[in-house]
Order: structure tokens, then sequence, then C-alpha cells
């Protein structure tokens, strides 16, 4: 769907996608960094209880 009107609108349209994406990257990073520390956390976990080699 083009936008019927000045080309400044889709230059708008653009910029708000940039200013979203841009939103959103910061919420993904900590989650992945999350994600990351649990896998951690989990596995150090899970070392303790099995045997201990690592």
């Amino acid at each position: 769907m083009r936008p019927t009107g000045d080309p400044g609108l889709s230059g708008q349209q653009k910029a708000n996608q940039m200013i979203r994406l841009l939103r959103y990257v910061p919420v993904v990073l900590t989650v992945i960094g999350v994600i990351r520390k649990n896998r951690r956390a989990s596995a150090a976990k899970a070392a303790r209880k099995g045997s201990r080699q690592s």
C-alpha cells in the first residue's frame, strides 16, 4: 500500500519505524542477557547436583 500524498509522509513513517526498532533493541538485549544468565545458573545447579567434574 503506497501512501497517497506528499513524499514527506513516507519519510515520516520510515523515521517512526526506526524509532520503534530502536525502542525494541534494549528490550531484546536484556531478554537475551536474562536467558543467558538463567541458562548459566541452571547449568551450574545441574553441575552441583550431578557429578562434580567441570
